[in-house]
């Protein structure tokens, strides 16, 4: 017999119409006894779905997707329940639903925080004056404590946070401004200004060209 979590107990649950079949036949295609497996449906909480099919969604870094499904897939010798995140070029990604809680998985930015975004990029890099020595001298630093502070931006970038993504392009336009850029920090420089770019254009309805471009402006009056 498998042994569920409660957890997916309610996920099995919850995905019961989408499935097209009760919650017990979904069970004994699993391998499981329902009499046996749980006395009563009441004793597990019924999980809200974060999602819902056809909302649109920013998955870091693969930039912003709409829910396109939500199906049960095989894994591991048994069903689960995933949703399937579409994105541009017919690409598709899919999550397991007890997972999304941990993913970078999440809603597009409200329109009304898109100025809270605007001016962290109109504004300092908040990690100086203690990382400006760094980033302006990196010569005199060592390959290891050069590696840490580019760990530190992809956390920030890692986060799928907006606020914390916006920053880190700020900190990492500074240094363009200032010195020739590592390899690395290109990449993450790129990676900032394209997650930023895509979302903003998503949840203000205008072009990505159009948001890469008032995203340079905020960032050159920085």
């Amino acid at each position: 017999m498998i042994n569920l979590t409660k957890r997916e107990i309610s996920l099995l649950d919850k995905l019961e119409s989408a499935k097209g079949t009760s919650i017990s036949n979904i069970l004994i295609e699993m391998g499981c006894d329902p009499e046996t497996f749980f006395d009563s449906k009441s004793q597990y909480p019924a999980l809200e779905t974060p999602y819902s099919i056809g909302e649109r969604v920013s998955y870091f870094p693969h930039g912003t997707g709409v829910i396109s499904n939500i199906e049960i897939s095989k894994l591991a010798g048994f069903e689960m329940p995933f949703y399937v995140v579409s994105f541009a070029k017919s690409k598709t990604i899919k999550i397991p639903l007890d997972k999304v809680g941990t993913s970078k998985l999440r809603r597009l930015t409200p329109y009304f925080n898109h100025s809270k975004i605007e001016k962290i990029l109109s504004s300092k890099p908040s990690s100086l004056p203690d990382m400006n020595f760094y980033y302006t001298n990196p010569d005199v630093m060592t390959y290891s404590e050069i590696r840490k502070e580019q760990a530190a931006i992809r956390k920030r970038l890692n986060s799928a946070i907006t606020e914390e993504v916006a920053d880190a392009l700020v900190i990492l336009h500074f240094v363009k401004k200032n010195r020739r850029m590592f390899t690395t920090e290109h990449e993450l420089y790129d990676a900032a200004y394209d997650f930023l770019a895509d979302e903003m254009s998503a949840s203000l309805m205008i072009e990505k060209y159009e948001a890469r471009d008032r995203i340079g402006g905020f960032l050159s009056s920085s």
